[in-house]
């Protein structure tokens, strides 16, 4: 999954980029960068999950779902889990 997701990534990024007011692509993106996100923390990877959360927040910055998510992996990371 986490191949496919940098791709789909890359693609809405691309789309946002040339139409950033399209709000399909919008929850489309945040939709693929929180299953993304979840993949690694189902992994056990939270630093990655931090990582991807940082990625989609550059992208989409006021993103109350993403910034809520990375949170949890943030704190989820300290806790070593």
């Amino acid at each position: 999954f986490p191949e496919t997701a940098q791709q789909a990534y890359r693609i809405y990024q691309d789309g946002l980029k040339r139409l950033p007011k399209d709000r399909l692509l919008a929850t489309n993106f945040v939709f693929t960068v929180d299953r993304w996100a979840m993949s690694a923390g189902d992994a056990g990877d939270w630093a990655e999950a931090v990582r991807i959360y940082d990625l989609g927040l550059a992208q989409m910055p006021n993103d109350s779902g993403l910034k809520r998510n990375k949170k949890y992996a943030e704190q989820m990371k300290t806790k070593g889990k």
